[in-house]
């Protein structure tokens, strides 16, 4: 009888490591796309490690070398998302928790106009691109990253998780602007996003 008990119960975990060796396997989505943008233009501090503190801007005026556009790319995810049958006994501790992938949409150019002058140098439709740094916030990478906007747009970047736009150069007069925003990529359905900021009051140094 006690050689039948340990005969059974062999049986029983060979049975259970089966049925959880078989356990769900997860599909998630095969691929990710841009598919919108989400921007606020806030007030940005650069700090020691090539990152950029931002608050909401107070009384509609900020500080040219404070001004700041935060833009984020709204993502879609698209492709396969299976889970397949599950025939383990204890089926919560394997819930489905597939990998969602990055955008691989390659980042062409980011133009900046304004409908007004805004010195001497860049007159009202000028590609404004020049006179901001990009700083970049990405979940794939631990530390933030700085450079001028065209710097980073020769890297051929993927869209990031944020793009700070920090304004470096004074307009010629203290005064209200508004910028348009115009965003190109190699997208998978959409190559091209606009967006035209609220006004602020610009202020000299």
């Amino acid at each position: 009888m006690k050689k039948l008990i340990i005969t059974f119960g062999g049986f029983l975990l060979i049975a259970m490591l089966s049925i959880v060796s078989c356990g769900p396997k997860c599909e998630g989505p095969s691929g990710a796309k841009v598919m919108g943008l989400q921007w606020y233009v806030l007030s940005g501090t650069p700090t020691s490690d090539d990152k950029i503190q931002t608050n909401d801007i107070e009384n509609d005026s900020v500080l040219y070398s404070n001004y700041s556009i935060l833009i984020m790319p709204e993502i879609e995810y698209y492709g396969a998302n299976i889970l397949k049958p599950n025939f383990s006994f204890i089926q919560n501790a394997y819930a489905c928790s597939p990998a969602f992938p990055d955008s691989k949409e390659q980042l062409d150019s980011i133009i900046i106009t304004t409908n007004k002058d805004f010195n001497e140098n860049y007159p009202a439709g000028s590609n404004l691109a020049l006179l901001f740094d990009a700083y970049i916030s990405d979940h794939r990478y631990l530390y933030g990253y700085k450079y001028s906007l065209p710097e980073y747009l020769e890297t051929k970047p993927t869209a990031p998780t944020e793009l700070t736009l920090l304004l470096k150069e004074q307009p010629k007069l203290t005064e209200t602007f508004e910028f348009t925003v115009d965003y190109y990529q190699q997208g998978v359905t959409q190559n091209h996003f606009s967006f035209t900021t609220n006004s602020v009051v610009i202020m000299l140094d």
